[in-house]
């Protein structure tokens, strides 16, 4: 699992490239350019989950408290649900009246639970 509380670059997701550049493109689209995105960001921190392959319900049961019920909210009932390719997805919640999110990102043979009743299975 990777957590990042800024703006990410690039370099630091641990995702293929062509799943990099689909959710950076995806992260930019709703502020119509990168600097807006970046400022939004800034002033209203946003948090990204990334979880891989070799993440289960122990991996989500392993965060702090505030962080566990986030992705719980954000993976039962996100504002959208999208698909970056190669079966990757992406989750939003907002978190907040200001618009900051939480975006959780699933590789596609990620056992994490799709929803609120798997993870108190």
């Amino acid at each position: 699992m990777q957590q990042i509380n800024h703006w990410p670059t690039l370099v630091e997701l641990a995702l293929p490239e062509a799943i990099k550049q689909t959710l950076m493109a995806h992260l930019i689209l709703p502020f119509g350019d990168e600097i807006s995105a970046k400022s939004f960001w800034s002033e209203y921190p946003s948090t990204l989950y990334i979880f891989d392959e070799l993440d289960t319900t122990q991996s989500l049961q392993s965060l702090p408290d505030t962080a566990h019920q986030q992705i719980e909210f954000a993976i039962t009932y996100p504002e959208y649900c999208d698909d970056l390719g190669m079966g990757y997805t992406v989750k939003l919640s907002i978190i907040d009246d200001y618009g900051a999110g939480i975006y959780v990102v699933m590789h596609p043979k990620c056992t994490m639970p799709q929803t609120l009743g798997d993870i108190h299975a």
